[in-house]
């Protein structure tokens, strides 16, 4: 049994050694039949290793709280720009109201 990967791939695929292919396959095992830089070949246990077709798996937990990071950074920015208006009319008003007590103060009369 010979198990080929290629580069970074997770797939692998399952052949089966007959007499046909058998001086490809010891040639698999030792190196000398690879194609490109990033094939390389290993001849493994079948009991020790993992099913004929391995696919990478996502892991649910990890993008759950990549979302929560998200939801918790958006409702961060509207919080701050909410509280950025408030801070700002209350700064406006209290500005407004300074000038009216100058005035009020340099005139005399309210307007």
């Amino acid at each position: 049994m010979l198990w080929v990967s290629y580069g970074q791939s997770v797939t692998y695929w399952r052949h089966d050694v007959t007499s046909q292919s058998l001086n490809i396959a010891t040639m698999w095992r030792h190196g000398v039949a690879s194609q490109n830089a990033n094939t390389r070949a290993t001849s493994t246990d079948p009991s020790t290793t993992s099913p004929e077709r391995v696919k990478s798996a996502v892991n649910p937990l990890g993008t759950f709280i990549i979302i929560i990071i998200i939801i918790i950074i958006i409702i961060t920015i509207i919080i701050i720009t909410i509280t950025g208006t408030i801070v700002q009319c209350v700064h406006d008003n209290l500005a407004l109201q300074s000038e009216r007590n100058l005035a009020f103060l340099a005139t005399g009369t309210n307007k």
